[in-house]
């Protein structure tokens, strides 16, 4: 049997040749354990030769789901990829790109960047959304959404960012131009920022005090 593990873009990580599989005609399932697998892993695919004849068994990809990414105390760099991905920074002054998908970033201790791409968002009509807990403006945490906005600048940033207070959480949506569809939700977990009389002054806040990085 052999057994290949591929990544999202279906490259072969890591592959092998596993030991002797037995079956008879009404075989018809294999299981794979896996302990401690890489970042980046997305499916696993097995072959088998029996005979000779290399016939592929049906139904032998699966998904490797929502992966957990986790930092050490020192200042990381963490990337998702195309899953609901979970990061977690840890101590340090952490850089998370969360990636496509519906993820959850902990920044943990320090002053901590959250990157948004362009590619991260939405391709259909529905939002992805991504929520980010224990965000901390007195930290120093940022929200860097230069690559993910297009044509913006300071004085037009209202056009592409919609801010809401739901059930004490921050909830941004970000537009792919100007008035244009939401394609991202960031939702700020237990951040209120509702005190600020308006949206327009809460987006000026944030950029007055570097907690949210529009510039290219």
């Amino acid at each position: 049997m052999q057994v290949e593990l591929l990544d999202e873009y279906g490259s072969v990580i890591h592959s092998w040749q596993s030991s002797s599989v037995w079956a008879t005609w009404s075989w018809n399932t294999v299981q794979h354990t896996l302990r401690d697998y890489e970042e980046g892993l997305r499916s696993i695919r097995s072959t088998h030769g029996g005979n000779g004849r290399g016939v592929v068994v049906d139904n032998t990809s699966v998904q490797i789901g929502d992966p957990t990414v986790t930092g050490t105390a020192d200042d990381d760099i963490l990337r998702g990829a195309r899953n609901n991905d979970i990061l977690v920074g840890d101590a340090g002054d952490d850089v998370l790109y969360g990636g496509f998908g519906n993820d959850t970033l902990l920044g943990g201790a320090g002053a901590d960047t959250f990157v948004f791409e362009q590619g991260d968002q939405t391709e259909t009509s529905i939002p992805t959304v991504d929520t980010i807990r224990n965000f901390s403006l007195s930290e120093g945490d940022v929200l860097d959404l230069s690559d993910m906005l297009i044509g913006e600048s300071a004085e037009t940033i209202d056009a592409y960012l919609n801010l809401a207070t739901v059930n004490g959480n921050t909830e941004i949506s970000v537009k792919d131009r100007a008035n244009g569809q939401t394609v991202q939700k960031i939702v700020l977990n237990d951040v209120d920022l509702s005190s600020l009389v308006s949206e327009s002054e809460i987006i000026n806040n944030l950029l007055n005090n570097g907690n949210l990085n529009i510039d290219h």
